[in-house]
Parts: structure tokens; sequence; C-alpha cells
């Protein structure tokens, strides 16, 4: 007897006036060979149980990553009429066979293999980042000295001329009192 479905918890309640909600239930391929060894489960009745907000129910058969037709729907499913139905078909449940097996563990290298490059993507970019980064911050420090020391030279340039003006003006002055004084004696 194979039991199949979701365990009623926090998650499996369905919100106050939803028009629909979906609630699924796996059995995995790991799990079933685990359960099943090497033996099969010959499906000839299904019990499709929900509670009173129930309304649509289906039980979906996968095998080898392919989906099968489903073992039971019922699209009219009432809670006051339960009951183990026959399938019209018996339905075999079977572990995965060995080339499907290879084919997901193949599937999972891959799926590692592009994470793991995608690892690198990422920490390449980093790199190019904080190089970038660096580079900036270099660029930044090169300009603030440049500026200082043209603010420097600048403030020297001034600080000269201003002199040489003053050294002029008193010249200037010197030579004016002078001419003064003489043209008055």
């Amino acid at each position: 007897m194979l039991n199949a479905g979701t365990f009623i918890d926090p998650y499996t309640i369905i919100p106050p006036y939803e028009p629909s909600f979906l609630t699924q239930g796996y059995c995995r391929e790991e799990c079933l060979a685990e359960g099943l060894g090497d033996q099969e489960i010959h499906v000839f009745s299904n019990f499709l149980h929900a509670h009173l907000i129930g309304s649509k129910l289906r039980t979906r058969h996968f095998r080898n990553g392919t989906e099968l037709p489903p073992i039971q729907e019922d699209n009219n499913y009432d809670f006051d009429y339960q009951e183990t139905r026959l399938l019209t078909t018996e339905r075999t449940i079977r572990k995965v066979a060995a080339a499907a097996a290879a084919v997901v563990v193949v599937v999972v290298v891959v799926v590692v293999a592009v994470v793991v490059v995608a690892v690198v993507v990422v920490i390449v970019v980093v790199a190019v980042v904080v190089v970038a980064v660096v580079v900036a911050v270099a660029v930044v420090v090169v300009v603030v000295v440049i500026s200082k020391l043209v603010v420097a030279v600048v403030v020297e340039v001034v600080i000269v001329v201003a002199a040489v003006v003053v050294v002029v003006v008193v010249v200037v002055v010197k030579v004016v009192v002078e001419v003064v004084v003489v043209e008055v004696v």
C-alpha cells in the first residue's frame, strides 16, 4: 500500500476567500527507489481524500521525467462521497531506470558545472570592480595631490607677484616723493 499526499501544517491552510488553491505532494524517485527495492507497485484502486473545501483532486504519475496519464482524477470531488475507486486499467509504479538515473546524474553534474562557472564569473566581476575602485581612488588621490600642488604654486606666485607689486609701489612712491621734494626745494 502506497500512501502519498501532503502533511497538514500552517503552510497548507487555505486562506479565506481564495477562489482556488493548489496543494501538491511528491513521492521523489530516491524515496520510491529506497522503499521499493527491486519490486513494483501494481495500482488497481485509489482513494482521493480532502476536507470540505477540496473540490478537484488528481493523482499524477511521472516516470523518468515524463508525465504519464493521471492515475485518478476527480474534477467534482465531494467530501460527503469518499470511497475507494477501482481503476479501469491497472497501473505499475516502478523505480527509475538505470539509464534515466545516469541522465539525472549527468544533469546534476552539468548543473554543478554551471554553478561553478557562475561563481567564477561572479568572482571575476567582483575582482574587476575592486580593481576599478582602487584605480578610481588612486586617480582621486593623484588629482587631490596635483590640485594641492597647483594651489600651492598659485599661492606662491600670487605672493611673489604681490611682493613685486609692493616693491614697485614703494619704488614709485619713493621716486615720486623725491621728485616732489626736488621740486619743492
